[in-house]
């Protein structure tokens, strides 16, 4: 019996990576689930950060890898929080509905992606300094950040986050499309502004 509600778990997990419309249509959050997906990601994201600062300034730096690890922890929690808080307000001024800790639950299983990723990236770390000496773990610093934008795009705030407005606060499709696009369109600009005007930042 138990062996069969883990797999069901799976299934559901599965789907939600694979077949997000129709895994978010038959969805009933879960506390458990929603919040594991999250501890999930604030676990991967800190070992991920530690690693990273290791490769980048040395392991005797302990200071450093203990407040990456803290900055990434609070950021992640943050950014969870913030952007629940984001789109609920703006799901509610297009008439969605529901409680905004139902809404939480929906966002934390979009955080699913981005738990995957952030687990291939660790792979890269743990495994390209043997596999690719010449590169080493930091060496792989552009392919972390392609996941890292693919995680933004996949799961917050992009696709994923537009299934949890449209099935969680019931919002029409163009709507929930709108506020996910605006908000990765802000972040976009966000990231560009020091590109363009590099003497401004």
């Amino acid at each position: 019996m138990e062996h069969k509600g883990d797999r069901t778990l799976l299934e559901r997990l599965s789907g939600i990576l694979l077949r997000p419309n129709a895994a978010f249509v038959g969805l009933s959050p879960r506390r458990g689930e929603s919040f594991g997906i999250v501890a999930a990601l604030l676990a991967t994201s800190c070992v991920w950060s530690a690693l990273d600062a290791v490769y980048s300034k040395g392991a005797g730096s302990v200071g450093s890898v203990g407040g990456a690890v803290l900055n990434t922890f609070l950021g992640t929690l943050a950014g969870w929080l913030g952007l629940a808080a984001v789109l609920y307000l703006a799901g509610r001024r297009l008439n969605g509905w529901g409680r905004f800790e139902d809404f939480l639950l929906w966002l934390g299983y979009a955080a699913l992606p981005m738990v995957l990723l952030n687990l291939v990236s660790l792979l890269v770390f743990v495994f390209s300094p043997v596999l690719f000496p010449a590169l080493g773990g930091a060496g792989w610093n552009n392919f972390h950040i392609a996941l890292g934008v693919l995680g933004l795009v996949w799961g917050w705030p992009g696709l994923l986050s537009y299934f949890a407005l449209r099935h969680g606060m019931r919002l029409p499709a163009r709507q929930a499309a709108l506020v996910v696009g605006a908000l990765l369109a802000f972040i976009l600009i966000g990231s560009l502004l020091p590109v363009m005007f590099p003497a401004r930042f």
